[in-house]
């Protein structure tokens, strides 16, 4: 019997634009508020955009070496009128990238019901997870073959601009994609970005990526920064599912 709902793991759409951007010793204290969005390239406006009822946005919430990811589910995917969709927020899943510990809980609450706990060899693999372990940084290379780009500016955010090639492994047999990188360069080493080995060499993190329409259809993963710190609220969570995970390890 089919589901309901069909889940959403965002990483997995776009697998090797996720790319680990720390390692487990390298986790850097900081507490952020992101959103993952996937667009596509729509030949009525000539352009990338966001189709939220095909593949709704993903928050995570950063605090430390701890991540809370929010996993969403599209209710009627398959409906031919797209009003007969819905989204829904299936589960959020607290990981704590030093041990690879994963708990997932009902919703976003101190009193939220725990559905599972379990090992994950990758944070990808917890559905809207992100890939923060995965030994693949560096796929992106400079493509000079293609002219220098000027910035842009978007939502009023100025992003410097760089023609890339990157190496998609997980196609067989592997190939190289044309594309654009967009580097944020107000930001300074956040733990959610793509490729991070090579935003380090280039100065700035690299928040978005568009590959061209033309190739394999053509898609883009931007990364959306909506906080700094966290609510009350959120704090609160944090404390209390951390106080849990550290009171029930999961056994390995």
């Amino acid at each position: 019997m089919k589901s309901k709902y069909s889940i959403i793991s965002v990483g997995l759409l776009i697998f090797f634009l996720c790319n680990s951007c720390s390692t487990t010793k390298e986790i850097r204290q900081q507490y952020t508020v992101a959103n993952f969005t996937i667009l596509f390239f729509d030949t009525t406006f000539n352009d990338f955009v966001h189709a939220p009822t095909f593949v709704p946005n993903s928050r995570h919430w950063y605090r430390d070496s701890f991540v809370i990811a929010q996993s969403i589910g599209i209710s009627g995917m398959f409906e031919t009128d797209i009003q007969n969709r819905g989204l829904d927020t299936m589960w959020y899943t607290f990981m704590n990238l030093r041990t690879r510990e994963f708990y997932r809980y009902e919703n976003f609450s101190d009193t939220a019901t725990l559905i599972k706990a379990f090992i994950g060899p990758d944070s990808l693999s917890a559905d809207g997870g992100w890939n923060f372990f995965a030994p693949r940084n560096g796929i992106y290379s400079v493509d000079s073959n293609k002219q220098k780009l000027s910035d842009t500016v978007l939502n009023n955010i100025r992003y410097k601009r760089i023609p890339i090639v990157a190496l998609d492994t997980v196609s067989k047999p592997a190939r190289k994609d044309p594309g654009i990188a967009f580097l944020d360069c107000t930001k300074r080493n956040p733990l959610m970005q793509f490729d991070a080995t090579f935003g380090n060499k280039m100065g700035c993190p690299v928040v978005r990526v568009d590959f061209s329409p033309f190739i394999h259809g053509g898609n883009s993963g931007q990364i959306t920064f909506i906080a700094d710190s966290l609510t009350p609220h959120e704090q609160k969570v944090f404390d209390t599912w951390e106080k849990y995970a550290k009171q029930n390890p999961v056994l390995k």
